[in-house]
């Protein structure tokens, strides 16, 4: 759970991201693939500003579900299984 001070901070970082109120790729996606509407997605990931931290937000989030930071919620499963393996 998050603290209020690091619930300001996501806000912070949160308003800037290339996704707000972006309709146009699919951010959520039930299965796993490379649909076009995911492919826009993460094309419009590529050029957000805030990439790195919402990146950084996901990664340490494992319920999250959805495209953040340009990575998909199986991708980060990768990720972070990777990451413990070298622990």
């Amino acid at each position: 759970m998050s603290t209020p001070h690091e619930m300001l901070k996501i806000q912070r970082w949160m308003k800037d991201a290339a996704c707000k109120g972006n309709n146009e790729g699919d951010w959520f996606p039930e299965a796993p693939g490379n649909s076009p509407a995911v492919k826009i997605a993460l094309e419009i990931c590529k050029n957000c500003l805030v990439k790195q931290e919402c990146y950084d937000y996901a990664i340490t989030q494992p319920q999250l579900v959805g495209i953040w930071g340009g990575v998909t919620a199986r991708k980060r499963g990768g990720i972070r299984a990777e990451r413990n393996k070298s622990e």
